[in-house]
């Protein structure tokens, strides 16, 4: 027979009726259909619940069950093994029917299967020098820099909303303010320098430099007079009864109970700077006070700036901080505006990742390898980084830069083996062990009494621990992001 059809695969969309699905592609097994449901919750492969009818070439799905609704997909394709199953002996029994099917029909479906695969594989033209890899890259980050702009771009047009809803209320707020200001000025004006006969309270003037005759209760100029006669009066009541402090004691911060007046405490202070302005050894610390209080309360330890990692001996975030763990913030926009107009500058979009990229990004295991965020626009939510059980290194290692990542590796270990005879001799030991004899494998005849037949096996699990990834003796901490406070009317 021919193959006259391309077709591999077809995809169904449910209705709520239909169980049985036609196949519009040749089938020589059953064995050889796949099924794959989409629906809200993404995709799954189906194993059981349907049955395949090579005469009919329809599928039922499902046997027992709901059909499938409107808004799922049924996709059916062939998947033939990738291997040749035709021996044709020599002088022996030739069929045609046996080349054809299971010769070349089978070729030509295992090639339109891979058609299928590469269709939807990412490629590069033949005369490109850049590899999928790095269409993929510069993809992604395209991808993220087009979400860095399009927050940029609704955070200005917030921004001018609320600017011209200000310059509506100021320009309301200006011209009150002229109104009052025409009001007052008359007013003013004969509080400045009006006489008490005009004013009946006194202007400022008279309060100024008139006299006491002139004011019942005295003027500025009169009580600075009284001020500066009571001083020395002043001075004889102190005397004998408290100690001025030293310009020495001042400057060793020996004072006790003694008076220190402003001007020995100015002039030792200037003596301490000019002291040691370039030295280092005290200098350092005033430099750093803030790292002593956070030893003293870690707290109150604010870092550089949002996104910092740093890692805590505690069992939970401090304040300001979250745990790196890949948890989603909801309505960040409004909760973190801090954080979130952070992440929505152009020179932070490399901290950036889409929703699948950051998932792709995830250890084999589903846990940690992501020092990067997701910020969703439409859904208001940002995802936070996942570094439980990461290590720390330094960028510059092979060209790895601040972001960059690696995955577990371990240096490489490799063994030989194969079947040994043995004959009075010592058996494998360390990490190569003896497997059972396969006594088929060799006819007796080529076995002495006295020997024995068997394998060699690699396990480096019996010298040294060993782990689903490959990691130092570790002491475990927690993993903190700094995404500030969240937002509080209080």
């Amino acid at each position: 027979m021919t193959l006259e059809s391309t077709l591999s695969k077809k995809t169904y969309r449910g209705n709520g009726l239909t169980r049985h699905f036609p196949i519009p592609f040749f089938m020589a097994e059953a064995r050889h259909l796949f099924l794959i449901i989409k629906d809200a919750s993404g995709s799954r492969p189906i194993t059981n619940n349907f049955n395949v009818n090579l005469e009919a070439k329809t599928v039922q799905y499902p046997l027992v069950g709901e059909p499938l609704s409107s808004s799922a997909e049924l996709t059916i394709y062939r998947k033939v093994p990738l291997n040749q199953i035709v021996d044709l002996e020599n002088a022996g029994a030739f069929h045609p029917k046996v080349l054809e099917l299971d010769g070349f029909d089978r070729v030509v479906m295992q090639i339109q299967q891979l058609d299928e695969v590469l269709s939807r594989a990412v490629k590069v033209d033949i005369t490109e020098e850049q590899t999928p890899s790095e269409l993929l890259k510069a993809i992604f980050d395209a991808e993220a820099m087009a979400i860095a702009k399009a927050g940029e771009a609704s955070v200005s047009a917030d921004n001018a909303e609320n600017s011209a809803g200000q310059a509506l209320d100021s320009e309301l707020l200006a011209k009150e303010s002229e109104n009052k200001a025409l009001e007052y000025s008359d007013i003013a004006k004969n509080w400045a320098i009006g006489d008490i006969t005009e004013n009946e309270e006194g202007s400022a003037k008279n309060w100024a430099i008139g006299d006491i005759t002139e004011n019942e209760e005295g003027s500025a100029k009169y009580w600075a007079i009284q001020a500066s006669e009571a001083v020395p009066d002043a001075m004889e009541t102190v005397k004998g009864k408290a100690a001025l402090a030293t310009l020495a004691e001042v400057s060793a911060g020996i004072v006790d109970d003694k008076i220190v007046t402003p001007e020995t405490f100015r002039t030792a202070s200037l003596g301490y700077l000019s002291e040691h302005n370039n030295n280092a050894s005290t200098h350092g610390p005033l430099m750093h006070a803030h790292k002593r209080d956070r030893n003293a309360h870690e707290d109150s330890y604010k870092p550089l700036d949002f996104c910092d990692i740093d890692f805590f001996n505690r069992q939970v975030p401090p304040p300001g901080y979250a745990m790196a763990n890949g948890a989603v913030l909801t309505y960040a926009d409004v909760l973190y505006p801090k954080l979130w107009a952070f992440l929505l500058k152009p020179e932070n979009a490399w901290r950036l990742r889409g929703e699948a990229h950051w998932q792709a990004s995830l250890h084999p295991d589903g846990i940690g390898g992501v020092n990067a965020f997701v910020i969703n626009i439409a859904a208001k939510m940002i995802r936070l980084p996942d570094l439980r059980g990461d290590y720390m290194a330094g960028a510059g290692w092979k060209g790895k830069i601040t972001g960059d990542k690696d995955w577990d590796a371990t240096r490489r270990v490799t063994g030989t083996g194969g079947l040994v005879f043995h004959h009075n001799l010592a058996p494998p030991s360390g990490v190569m062990y003896p497997t059972p004899a396969a006594p088929t494998a060799f006819p007796s005849i080529y076995l002495e009494p006295s020997h024995s037949l068997s394998g060699l096996a690699f396990d480096n699990a019996r010298l040294v621990p060993t782990d689903t990834r490959n990691h130092p003796a570790t002491v475990y901490m927690l993993p903190c992001v700094y995404i500030g406070l969240p937002y509080s009317r209080a």
